[in-house]
């Protein structure tokens, strides 16, 4: 078992990781021979696929199993189409408490939940105990339509630190806590008193297994900071009561209702060169013009069709490799497909490799805007953007971990072997 001060600095954040994807199997592989021994993940978390990607590499490497320090959350009900007659007949049987927030929108935090949530993490991930379990994201109950109240709110979760307090003596976990974007300031709505937690779980048991606080952190989101709590901050009663702070979404930033990703490719862009894409581009457009005054009679053009005029207009505008996946097959892919019908062969490879470029240019706009970013926040750059938002939110901070989305083996390549622990 990883011991708390052995707990790598960097943790690798599972949530857009899942056990179909071979990439993600070689990124877990390779962080974990390269010493990053904390991984985080949550039931709920690609629906499930998450923590079968985790199980998958133990099971295939069995001799890292009690190397990993692993966390899982429990609270969110599985949709629908995910529940199987066991689960449902679980529920009814146990007349689960759960509050309704959406059309199959649901959360719990009845201890006859978690206990189902907790057994169906520990046979995904294969292992009979967990590191660390947490209550993911307790503030959804004040958005329930049927239990939203500050007081059933505490008696919820003083329910949840009670059950997993037995949980630890079965051994079936070693830590809990709180996975939870509302902690910062008490004096707000919809916000959870953090200093009442640690009453509430003192109160439970004074030599408790409340360890673990996980919350949103980066260069823009720095609520962890303020001092709400009588001139105390969250990551001040953190640290004060001997608890370890883990920072989450270090690279996704909220910048006034706008998401903006720190992140830079020089990699990615060492030979992309723009002359080639512009060729490229043209290329397309005047196969695609041919094609349209071929089945118009000459009586339309691209520049008459949305598809067209939007790949023009933002080819080299995109900020996300995501953006670029959107645009391309919900707009330019299906209008291709239509008027090329069985013909799309003929056009496929000059598509792709438009698409090819419209991401470098992406990968070029977010590197400019991440740049620009640091420098006017007089952040001094690492060898890349990753390092030093990982550098700054360790070290000059003081949190104790920081989750990345380690996606891929470059990604943890870009780590350039910091923040691990020898195992």
């Amino acid at each position: 078992m990883v011991n708390l001060k052995d707990i790598s600095s960097v943790g690798v954040g599972t949530y857009r990781m899942n056990v179909d994807n071979e990439i993600h199997f070689q990124a877990i592989k390779t962080a974990v021979e390269a010493g990053y021994n904390l991984i985080d993940t949550a039931t709920n978390y690609q629906k499930g696929k998450s923590e079968e990607l985790i199980g998958h590499f133990l099971k295939k490497y069995p001799e890292f199993a009690g190397k990993l320090f692993i966390i899982s959350k429990a609270g969110y009900f599985p949709p629908q189409t995910l529940q199987s007659s066991d689960f449902v007949n679980y529920v009814n049987q146990k007349a689960i408490e759960k509050a309704e927030i959406e059309a199959d929108f649901a959360y719990s935090l009845d201890p006859n939940f978690i206990a189902y949530q907790l057994e169906s993490s520990l046979k995904k991930i294969g292992r009979e105990y967990l590191d660390a379990y947490l209550l993911h994201n307790p503030e959804r109950l004040f958005q329930s339509k049927n239990l939203a109240s500050t007081t059933y709110l505490y008696q919820a979760i003083e329910r949840a630190f009670k059950f997993l307090e037995k949980k630890v003596v079965e051994g079936k976990i070693r830590y809990y806590g709180i996975s939870s974007g509302a902690l910062f300031d008490p004096s707000k709505e919809e916000s959870i008193d953090f200093e009442k937690l640690l009453s509430m779980v003192k109160s439970i048991q004074e030599n408790h297994h409340f360890k673990v606080v996980q919350f949103p952190f980066n260069f823009k989101e720095q609520a962890a900071l303020q001092k709400n709590y009588d001139q105390q901050s969250l990551l001040d009663l953190i640290h004060k009561n001997g608890l370890i702070a883990i920072g989450n979404r270090p690279l996704n930033m909220n910048d006034n209702g706008m998401e903006f990703r720190l992140v830079t490719h020089e990699k990615s862009l060492e030979a992309w060169k723009e002359e080639d894409a512009q060729n490229c581009l043209n290329d397309l457009l005047t196969q695609v013009e041919s094609r349209i005054k071929t089945l118009t009679n000459g009586n339309s053009s691209s520049d008459d069709f949305e598809p067209m005029v939007l790949l023009k207009k933002h080819y080299t505008h995109f900020y996300a490799a995501e953006a670029v996946e959107t645009f391309f097959q919900k707009h330019l892919l299906p209008f291709l497909q239509l008027i090329y019908e069985e013909e799309t062969s003929l056009i496929e490879d000059v598509v792709q490799t438009v698409k090819d470029h419209a991401t470098c240019y992406a990968h070029k706009n977010q590197t400019t805007k991440t740049k620009a970013f640091l420098k006017q926040e007089d952040i001094p750059l690492k060898s890349n953007s990753v390092l030093t938002a990982c550098d700054a939110y360790l070290n000059h901070f003081h949190l104790n971990h920081i989750l990345v989305g380690l996606r891929k083996p470059q990604y943890v390549m870009a780590l350039e072997g910091a923040f691990t622990k020898l195992m």
